[in-house]
């Protein structure tokens, strides 16, 4: 999925007023303070890379019931994602199928 997604923006560049929008919500992302900003910018950024590659967000395809917010990492088609409330969303997650998960505290580095 991840050379199809590839192929998607070669054939569909993002201007630079779009690469600075999503610049801004990088940082947006790393200067969140809770977890309702957290998902705001997931939610802006999901929203935007969809409209502009004309793909429908793998929360809606893949994660739909799933409470929190979904980030696609990687390819668009949820082979890697990022979820928030992973609490209150890992009984969901095994029972659709998806037993591979990582919380964040494993895999990043965390500021205290």
């Amino acid at each position: 999925m991840t050379s199809e997604s590839l192929n998607l923006i070669k054939n569909r560049p993002f201007s630079d007023e779009q690469i600075d929008r999503f610049n801004l919500l990088t940082d947006s992302f790393l200067k969140s303070r809770s977890l309702l900003e957290l998902e705001d910018v997931i939610e802006e950024h999901e929203s935007l890379l969809a409209e502009h590659l004309g793909l429908t967000k793998v929360k809606h395809e893949l994660f739909g019931e799933l409470p929190g917010q979904v980030k696609s990492l990687g390819g668009w088609g949820g082979d890697f994602v990022l979820v928030t409330r992973l609490r209150s969303s890992e009984q969901w997650l095994k029972q659709k199928g998806f037993t591979t998960v990582f919380p964040f505290k494993e895999l990043g580095l965390v500021r205290s």
